[in-house]
């Protein structure tokens, strides 16, 4: 058996251990898990997101001891192990040291994580072969988080939870809007243990509904909500944190709009950090998108190098337009070709 293969069994054991203490009552098991995530966190965000939960944990009345037994209770243990050592270790450990090595090796940067905008499978844009080709040729680089955001009328959902199961050493985040889930759609996705699923939270009502069809079927799941500079004052925490519903979400996404300026996004990662710190009787751990995502990319890779890929199934770096390339394009250039040309001229010790 590999080192890998050992060293995951470990972390197995001890976090399967760790959420059966959490689920019967044992405080204790709450701080040890978050030390021990702590101690092996990597990068800014990582050691962020520990300490901050280390310092509300402090106070013996933190409502987060509440807030951890809750989602313990109520996900299913095969998810929350799955998805968390997925991500954790798959990604954040052993994905990061092959990243560095091929970052080394081929003279570009590699992302951490990629992200695809998918409205339907289609001949002309992302195919389902080619979605599985680009996971496939990811991981070979060290690439094992993915962030898709499934959209419209024509979104294959079924096939792309089909997809996503099929690749369990991976962890995906899937942003959907609430419309988007029936009974048979959200029993679909609590078979995906790799899968967390974010709803769209603009619309309340429509949320709730989704969230606790999610919450009865032990999913894993979260809430996000996008804006722009003209969407900032909905973000007060007045008028949107203490209006979410009860439903047993922990994590809360805000994303930018493509047109948000610099001084709007500078303003909401400043609100996120107070809204962090900050104690309230509904705890919410509240990201960023993707200024946490530059994070952790800095960390890993030397540079902010999210990838992203249209509906068209064309690629483009964070912070660039799309351009409608034949090279650039997953269905007919491999991923290697278009890191190099979106990506190059990395340092050989990016990330050290």
């Amino acid at each position: 058996m590999r080192s890998e293969e050992i060293t995951r069994s470990i972390i197995d054991f001890t976090v399967e251990k760790g959420l059966r203490d959490i689920e019967q009552g044992s405080r204790r098991s709450v701080r040890r898990m978050v030390d021990l995530g702590e101690h092996f966190a990597r990068g800014a965000f990582q050691k962020e997101l520990f300490q901050t939960a280390q310092r509300h944990l402090d106070h013996k009345d933190s409502s987060y001891y509440t807030l951890a037994q809750n989602v313990i209770r109520s996900v299913d243990h095969k998810t929350l192990k799955t998805f968390g050592i997925n991500l954790g270790y798959n990604s954040l450990t052993l994905g990061t040291r092959l990243i560095r090595q091929k970052i080394s090796e081929e003279g570009h940067h590699i992302p951490w994580t990629i992200a695809v905008d998918l409205k339907e499978f289609s001949p002309s844009g992302v195919t389902e072969n080619a979605l599985q080709s680009l996971i496939l040729q990811g991981m070979e680089l060290g690439v094992f988080s993915y962030f898709i955001r499934c959209s419209g009328e024509a979104a294959p959902l079924e096939s792309l939870l089909e997809l996503l199961k099929k690749n369990d050493q991976c962890a995906f985040l899937l942003f959907l809007t609430p419309e988007l889930l029936d009974r048979n759609r959200a029993a679909a996705i609590s078979e995906c243990h790799n899968t967390l699923v974010s709803l769209e939270c603009r619309d309340l009502p429509a949320y709730r509904e989704g969230a606790l069809l999610l919450k009865e079927l032990r999913c894993l799941f979260a809430a996000h909500l996008y804006y722009s500079e003209e969407e900032l004052p909905s973000l007060h925490p007045e008028k949107w944190l203490d209006a979410l519903p009860p439903t047993g979400c922990a994590v809360t996404f805000l994303l930018a709009r493509p047109h948000c300026g610099k001084e709007a996004r500078a303003q909401v990662r400043s609100y996120v950090r107070e809204v962090r710190n900050a104690a309230r009787a509904q705890p919410l751990y509240v990201v960023d998108f993707y200024s946490d995502l530059t994070l952790v990319d800095q960390t890993v890779s030397g540079a902010s190098c999210l990838l992203c890929v249209s509906p068209e199934g064309y690629a483009r770096r964070l912070g660039q337009e799309t351009v409608p390339a034949p090279e650039l394009h997953i269905a007919r250039q491999d991923l290697a070709t278009i890191l190099s040309l979106l990506m190059p001229a990395a340092e050989k010790n990016a990330g050290e």
